[in-house]
């Protein structure tokens, strides 16, 4: 049951950094829109399934749909995404201009870090939370003894701190690379 939890928690963790991979300050990447979901002929899709991203400059990038109805979907789903960004169509392309690193900017990006810091350490509580319940029910089933339940008690907690901690970690390295110039 514990490597179990663990195997859960890893995932978390895991998720965590692939959410910060997607949280850019200093490379401009079509990795910022991977988690964009269009919905064209009542399908979902990804950007790069609708359109070739490829670079412009330091900080815009060029979005040539591979069928030119589309342009307007790709325009509303960066628009209304919680990227702010700016597009702008440009005849049978969409140029997104990235704004400027500056310290408001770095600063609002931490705090998306921060976010997600959080949200990651709730999910691995809740892990907890989970193991422990299954715990108690296993003691009123007899499955376990006290003496068994409180070993394992003390495990998930030693566990969900070791987690808490790497979260830490990866947030601190994280907020460390937002705030380089």
């Amino acid at each position: 049951m514990l490597e179990n939890a663990r195997k859960k928690m890893d995932k978390c963790i895991d998720l965590l950094i692939l959410d910060f991979s997607k949280i850019i300050a200093n490379r401009i990447t079509a990795i910022v829109f991977d988690n964009l979901n269009i919905k064209c002929n009542d399908i979902s899709c990804k950007i790069n399934q609708l359109a070739v991203i490829s670079k412009d400059s330091i900080n815009s990038l060029l979005l040539k749909p591979f069928d030119k109805k589309n342009i307007n979907l790709l325009y509303d789903a960066i628009c209304s995404s919680n990227l702010h960004l700016s597009p702008v169509i440009v005849k049978d392309y969409i140029k997104v201009v990235f704004p400027k690193m500056t310290v408001e900017r770095r600063s609002m990006l931490v705090k998306n870090v921060k976010i997600l810091e959080e949200n990651t350490k709730v999910a691995i509580r809740n892990i907890r939370r989970d193991f422990n319940k299954q715990l108690k029910i296993d003691l009123k089933n007899s499955v376990l003894s006290i003496d068994d339940e409180k070993k394992n008690l003390k495990k998930i907690q030693d566990l969900t701190d070791e987690y808490i901690k790497k979260i830490v970690v990866e947030t601190k390295n994280k907020e460390k690379d937002l705030m380089q110039i």
